[in-house]
């Protein structure tokens, strides 16, 4: 998958941030930290920062559009601005709806079987439903779906691809020794048993993609034609709905008559993505030019699924999916993905998987590179249980790449870095991403497929899994959470020896018959399982709890069900009992279990509900909303907190994500939060990230947070939280993100920090006098963190800060006591920089400054404030001293020369405020430039009036992380000046 080819998702390696962050020195070369002493880690640590290191993926809608299925019987007008239904048309008429489109008209055209005919007929009945307003598509599907007439609604998911990385090569001789990842498949050893131009026809591989260039050198004999259609003609001729498709087709150009699938060429990152995920899975292999392809010349079906516009997006992708299935192909590969909120958004991606499917295609998806657990988070379309989910190994080893998705539901790894392929203009590129392990599996499919051409799509995902090599060895910090592991190509094309029973559906009843599930009850699970490939003979079908929980009696765990043929069924029934006490709002989480004779497995997965209440989720987020200025956040978007939501209007509130019914994302970052965070917040049991970033809370952090047992991230950097941290964080053992820079915070880091077993990532640096014990403990555990960004405490410190002084002009000051280092080893002396003005004075014995100021400064004035000990260590604060006049006309004397003090904050997320004083009224342009020179954001120009510290806001919200180069111009008639300097942006 490929969230990016210059920018990751979440981080990359450090190799990889260095070259995409080029020439890190000096990048803080214009900002003032409060001590020198952390300078150096700071520019050498911060070159490894991840670009969007502080925000896992959220669910993304596209705007102006949602899908709806109408009920049976009911005739709509394709492309209609109505629906002719009463009710209907005047909710639409409240967003403007100016379209009614038929997602897949091309459907009328396939024969339904019985397999396939609900799913078919459902969504030919299925419309996007387009409209102008500006209401956010998950209100317009709610207010629709409420219509008589309507079987539902929903948004639309943004799906992204999802490459890390890439990197031209120039063509060259053969590059198949270059090419490990094949070795490391064992695909050469399969290739010996079977290859993919052995059959007859061949078998076709699907790259519903961003389009890719199918006429590329080694891609181009390996082009899937299409045998009914007659090229350049401008007909239908095998009326499927599609004009000349004959390579494939083209949903991105909107263009019925032009079906040529190549990337649209102002969309190169589509169309490069697209070209490489091709030559990954199929490549023309043994021709003497290029690469080899993992299929060994399986045919390839070109669509170009992505958006018209905007590189990057997958826009099409499920139509897609149903062009390749309707149009013969046996293996589709997706390497895209987006992520689901709820099961109520995703019933239009699960009947276009299911239809897919039993048309007799076999979809295989990238897991995606979040490095995140899919077991948690509904990443579409690898968590749906028919598809193959692949996720990313190193080149070379079986060691997951940091950036993948893992969990039991990722179904098997295959290598995403470094790995060799097809690039644009005949080109050969370099790629990384979750995006590549993806059709490399996907290419071994091909084989399978090949091999045993009645294979069907569920029996051949099961052979490719089951056939995987464990992985756990090679990861033992994620054992038990990488599905079946590696791929192994040459186990996979071998008959099929094992049984592979999955669930097929199931349901629950709780012995008191109220469909809830509460303390004290017994519950009941029906589940119907089908073996996909061979006879199983003791079979033995149970439910495993995915974690401890003391609330949870498995009365009956397990059941016998004996000899199930390959291709036939069971039902089973499972007990489990709920203590008297359990707690309040759970989500149980159980895996299948499935046992026969020795061989064990379990990928499916299971979720319940205890005690479900949204009562105590509505008190926590009321006292978060009443205690931070709920009324003048930024983004506050129907947060009523007056009554007690529904789970649907939950998931409509800013910020909030529902995954499964269950509040696990709490994301508020540059939203304008002020006052004191509240311990309610504590009482979010199944919270797994909490993003309040770059706001401008205060007060201590509540200790209440450690008992957010579930938690993953927790952003708290940018604010003005003072006070210690609590060794209460140290409960977080899920905990993998902590990021506290940028604030007040004063102390040493609690030893109990050192419990945080899975932490990836710890930033506590800035402007704050927080450090971290020198000890070698604590510094060995601070060690095995791979990204660690934050000073070491010293021998002295300050414990107290320094506010910035304003004086008045010949008025005896308040003696003002500077504060007392602590720590160090006596004598500590104190030193005051630079002289200060005249008529103060500075003691050091007694740490005051006294006097009467006599001269009016033109400017404030910065102080270093220095206390050293007699070991030679010392500590610092900053502050600044301004002297002013009762007459207005000499404190506003004008600067003498153009400066610009830099911009703040930097890193920022959203926007910056560039600080500059100007000698006389200018219009001042801001340019900014990316590190290859390119122009990438010219704000309009700003008139501002002469005086101190004029500022102006610079929003960057539409660049990618990275680090980024701004010219600043101010003219005016008496002159002009240029400055240039840095910044870096952050998501």
């Amino acid at each position: 998958m490929k969230s990016m080819i210059n920018a990751p998702v979440s981080g990359g390696p450090h190799r990889t941030l260095v070259s995409e962050w080029p020439d890190p020195a000096g990048m803080f070369a214009h900002r003032c930290w409060c001590r020198g002493r952390i300078m150096t880690a700071l520019v050498v640590s911060f070159a490894l920062m991840a670009p969007g290191a502080f925000a896992q993926d959220s669910p993304e809608y596209r705007p102006g559009v949602v899908v709806v299925q109408f009920a049976p019987g009911i005739a709509i007008a394709n492309k209609g601005a109505a629906s002719g239904l009463e009710e209907f048309d005047r909710r639409a008429a409240r967003y403007g709806v100016h379209m009614i489109e038929r997602v897949y008209p091309f459907l009328d055209r396939v024969e339904p079987t019985p397999k396939t005919r609900r799913n078919l007929l459902a969504l030919r009945r299925t419309y996007y439903v387009r409209y102008s307003a500006g209401a956010a598509p998950a209100d317009v599907a709610q207010d629709l779906a409420a219509a008589a007439g309507v079987m539902y609604a929903e948004p639309v998911p943004v799906y992204r691809t999802q490459a890390l990385h890439s990197r031209r090569v120039d063509p060259d001789d053969p590059r198949f020794g270059e090419q490990a990842e094949l070795r490391l498949l064992r695909l050469p050893e399969a290739w010996d048993e079977v290859r993919g131009d052995q059959a007859s026809p061949r078998v076709v591989i699907a790259v519903v993609d961003g389009g890719a260039e199918w006429n590329h050198e080694d891609l181009r004999a390996n082009v899937w034609t299409n045998p009914g259609e007659v090229a350049g003609n401008g007909i239908d001729d095998d009326g499927n709905g599609f004009i000349d498709d004959v390579h494939g087709v083209n949903f991105a150009n909107r263009d019925d008559a032009d079906n040529d699938p190549t990337g649209l060429s102002h969309l190169p990152e589509n169309s490069l993505h697209g070209t490489a995920a091709a030559g990954l899975a199929s490549a023309v292999t043994d021709n003497g030019v290029g690469i080899a392809g993992a299929a060994w010349n399986a045919e390839i079906m070109h669509i170009n699924a992505g958006d018209p516009f905007i590189d990057g997006p997958i826009t099409f992708g499920f139509e897609g999916i149903l062009y390749a299935a309707a149009n013969g192909a046996d293996i589709i590969n997706v390497s895209w993905s987006g992520l689901a909120a709820t099961d109520e958004i995703i019933r239009l991606p699960d009947q276009a998987l299911e239809l897919a499917t039993d048309m007799g295609a076999l979809v295989v998806a990238a897991a995606g590179n979040s490095f995140v657990s899919n077991d948690l988070f509904r990443t579409y379309p690898a968590r749906h249980p028919r598809v193959l989910s692949v996720g990313a190994t190193e080149k070379e080893t079986r060691r997951r790449a940091f950036f993948s998705n893992y969990g039991r539901l990722v179904n098997v790894f295959a290598p995403g870095v470094d790995v060799l392929t097809t690039g644009t203009r005949d080109g050969y590129v370099t790629v990384e991403g979750t995006s590549f392990s993806s059709p490399l599996a996907a290419g071994v499919a091909a084989l399978v497929k090949t091999r045993f051409p009645d294979m069907t799509p569920d029996a051949l995902r099961e052979q490719i899994r089951l056939t995987s090599d464990n992985m756990d060895a090679e990861n033992q910090a994620m054992a038990g959470q990488l599905g079946r592991g590696f791929v192994n190509a040459l186990a996979a094309v071998q008959m099929p020896s094992l049984p592979a029973v999955r669930l097929q559906r199931w349901s629950w009843e709780d012995d008191d018959g109220d469909h809830m599930i509460a303390s004290g009850d017994a519950v009941t699970v029906t589940a119907s399982v089908v073996n996909h490939l061979s006879d199983a003979r003791q079979l033995r079908v149970g439910l495993v709890p995915a974690e401890p929980y003391s609330f949870i009696d498995m009365t009956a765990a397990e059941a016998s069900v004996g000899y199930l043929t390959g291709g036939d069924s069971a039902e089973v029934r499972l007990e489990f009992r709920v203590a008297a006490d359990a707690p309040a709002h759970r989500q149980v989480r159980f895996f299948t279990r499935i046992r026969d004779g020795t061989f064990e497995d379990g990928a499916d997965m299971l979720t319940l509900g205890v005690n479900l209440s949204q009562e105590l989720v509505h008190r926590s987020l009321s006292a978060l909303y009443t205690a931070t200025g709920g009324d003048t956040w930024t983004h506050n978007d129907n947060w009523d907190i007056t009554r007690v939501p529904t789970e649907t209007e939950l998931a409509t509130w800013a910020g909030v994500i529902l995954l499964e019914g269950w509040l696990v994302e709490l994301a508020l970052p540059d939203n304008n939060l002020t006052g004191q965070l509240p311990p309610e917040l504590g009482n979010l049991p199944q919270l797994r990230r909490l993003d309040l970033n770059g706001n401008s809370l205060s007060g201590p952090i509540p200790p209440e947070l450690g008992n957010l047992s579930q938690l993953r991230e927790l952003g708290l950097s940018g604010n003005s939280l003072s006070g210690s941290v609590p060794p209460e964080l140290g409960n977080l053992s899920q905990l993998r993100w902590l990021a506290l820079f940028e604030n007040s915070l004063t102390g040493v880091l609690p030893r109990s920090l050192m419990q945080l077993e899975r932490l990836e990532v710890f930033y506590f640096f800035g402007d704050q006098d927080l450090c971290a014990p020198t000890d070698g403990e604590f510094q060995t555990w601070l060690g095995g963190i791979p990204e660690v960004i934050g000073p070491p405490c010293e021998a002295v410190q300050f414990a107290d800060t320094i506010a910035d002084q304003s004086f008045a002009r010949a008025q005896p000051i308040t003696p003002l006591v500077l504060p007392e280092a602590t720590r160090g080893v006596a004598p500590i002396t104190y030193a005051l920089t630079p002289a200060l003005p005249a008529g103060l004075g500075f003691d050091p014995s007694s740490r005051k400054i006294s006097g009467t100021p006599t001269g009016v400064t033109t400017a404030p004035v910065r102080y270093t404030y220095t206390a050293n000990d007699a070991a030679g260590s010392a500590d610092s604060l900053l502050f600044s001293i301004e002297v002013y006049s009762p007459v207005d006309a000499e404190h506003e004397t004008l600067p003498e020369s153009f400066v610009v003090r830099g911009n703040h904050p930097n890193p920022f997320r959203q926007s910056t405020r560039l600080e500059m004083d100007l000698p006389w009224p200018s219009r001042v342009t801001v340019e900014v430039f990316d590190m290859s020179g390119r122009r990438v954001l010219t704000p309009p120009a700003v008139e501002l009036a002469a005086g101190w510290a004029r500022s102006l806001e610079l929003r960057g919200a539409a660049l990618s992380s990275g680090l980024y180069l701004y010219r600043v111009y101010a003219a005016s008639p008496e002159g002009s000046a240029v400055f240039t300097s840095r910044f870096v942006r952050i998501r």
